[in-house]
């Protein structure tokens, strides 16, 4: 960015953000994205998805087996042995179940 008032500012490209008065564009958190151009702050990515880089425009949903419950996040969670989940972007640990052909078994402790 041009630091001349003559010249007028540009925008912020998708996954930067940049404050108000700022001269430079700063790339998203990990955890975070920003779809757009001009983005005043990047937005945490919402329980269920997760963004392990920077400068992202999107942000990841976990994946089958896995789950997020917080937002702004790096990594899912994975589910316990045996379970999986029955779509991507879970977002409780209750959304584990067991696995097609398994079942749970209570040891009565």
């Amino acid at each position: 960015k041009s630091t001349d008032p003559a010249v007028p500012p540009e925008p912020c490209p998708p996954g930067t953000d940049s404050v108000a008065g700022s001269i430079n564009c700063t790339s998203c958190p990990r955890g975070h994205y920003a779809a757009v151009q001009a983005t005043a702050e990047c937005t945490e990515c919402p329980a269920g998805f997760v963004q392990p880089e920077l400068g992202a425009t999107a942000c990841d949903p976990c994946g089958l087996g896995s789950f997020q419950a917080l937002s702004g996040q790096i990594s899912c969670q994975e589910c316990p042995a045996g379970e999986t989940t029955q779509k991507v972007g879970s977002r409780v640990a209750s959304d584990c179940k067991c696995k097609e052909g398994s079942l749970r078994v209570s040891t009565g402790e």
